[in-house]
């Protein structure tokens, strides 16, 4: 729908976003409004390093700032970087909640794995420290990402640079796909 370049202020994504939302209510009458479930945003990276879970870290504090309930899914086989931004260090996380098959991904076990930040947002968070890639089967990755548009007014999702199985669900489930590039001097 929109771009907003690097580097930003707040008040350019707070106007891009609010454009965005009235863009996406304008589709309420055309029947793609779904609201059982809170809306489903995804942020992913051309490459890895191009402040992809920046700017959905930015975006998330905006809607909390807001008012919506958001939660922010690092939804990567790899480590994650949101729980360093966010000075957090919860005791369970991405890691934990994938080790139950899909059907035992129940909303108080989901809950139980949230980091609840200071500033309101919650956070299914990767593990910071990994020595191997978290393997998720596509119907973990979408119970994930179903449970929390269920809970949550927008559920944040950031996923990796490179495509890895539960991607493709993801983002057919999603509202919004954000696609994070970096400039390349010609």
């Amino acid at each position: 729908i929109d771009h907003i370049v690097k580097p930003f202020s707040s008040m350019v994504v707070r106007a891009r976003v609010r454009a965005a939302l009235r863009s996406y209510d304008s589709t309420r009458s055309s029947g793609e409004w779904r609201p059982e479930r809170g809306k489903i945003f995804s942020f992913i990276g051309s490459k890895g390093g191009v402040g992809t879970t920046t700017t959905a870290l930015n975006v998330a504090m905006e809607l909390v700032k807001s008012g919506k309930s958001t939660t922010l899914c690092e939804l990567r086989p790899d480590c994650g970087t949101a729980a360093g931004y966010l000075g957090a260090s919860p005791a369970r996380n991405l890691q934990s909640l994938i080790e139950n098959s899909s059907e035992n991904i129940t909303k108080d076990e989901l809950e139980s794995c949230l980091c609840n930040h200071p500033t309101g947002l919650r956070a299914l968070l990767a593990p910071q420290d990994c020595d191997e890639l978290l393997n998720f089967t596509q119907e973990q990755a979408e119970t994930i990402i179903t449970k929390i548009a269920e809970m949550s007014d927008y559920a944040i999702v950031d996923l990796p640079s490179s495509p890895f199985g539960s991607s493709e669900v993801v983002l057919r489930r999603s509202d919004f796909v954000v696609l994070t590039v970096e400039l390349e001097n010609a």
